[in-house]
């Protein structure tokens, strides 16, 4: 109930419940790890679709994970505040299959994460969330008070991390360990 679509809404909201749990929360990152939906290059060029406003009014296939029915951050989000009429093809949250289904016209929207770095090389494009159904999830250090008081130098190392971090920057490393099999440690 205090998630919000406003990062500092949120950790305005979540102060309380972290002071008393001694947990002190340092800077956010502009990367963000949500849940997105993407469309094919060529679906947002020849229907001018590039946020999922553009879709109001319209029916449209998703393939998306299973539990994306009824809540207020997929089919339920995207039915009530952006007027989509959104049939579910349960294939899966980024699984091969949703790619798949959305490159054959199967499915016109997919499920992905703002994470992914496979989108632009299969010829698919993330839409803007212009309505904010989904929840700040910006990568964010949470580290005890205590540990913080003992090695004050670990906030400005965290904050320092946090200033760099961006969803380009994730997706890719994500796409050197993931497709190339670059190992973790490089």
């Amino acid at each position: 109930p205090i998630s919000t679509s406003d990062t500092q809404e949120t950790l305005d909201a979540m102060a309380p419940l972290l002071e008393e749990k001694g947990i002190t929360v340092l800077e956010p990152s502009e990367a963000n790890s949500q849940n997105a939906y993407f469309v094919t290059q060529e679906f947002s060029d020849s229907e001018g679709v590039t946020a999922l406003s553009d879709l109001e009014g319209q029916s449209v296939t998703l393939a998306a994970a299973p539990d994306c029915k009824g809540r207020d951050d997929c089919e339920k989000g995207l039915t009530e505040v952006y007027g989509i009429d959104i049939t579910l093809e349960p294939l899966g949250y980024a699984s091969p299959e949703t790619f798949q289904a959305v490159l054959d016209g199967e499915a016109q929207l997919g499920q992905t994460s703002t994470f992914d770095g496979t989108l632009e090389e299969q010829g698919l494009l993330l839409l803007e969330d212009d309505r904010g159904i989904q929840p700040a999830q910006n990568l964010i250090p949470a580290v005890s008070t205590e540990f913080l008081g003992e090695h004050p130098d670990v906030e400005d190392t965290l904050n320092g991390l946090m200033e760099v971090l961006t969803n380009d920057l994730l997706a890719e490393a994500l796409v050197k360990v993931q497709i190339d099999r670059e190992p973790v440690e490089d």
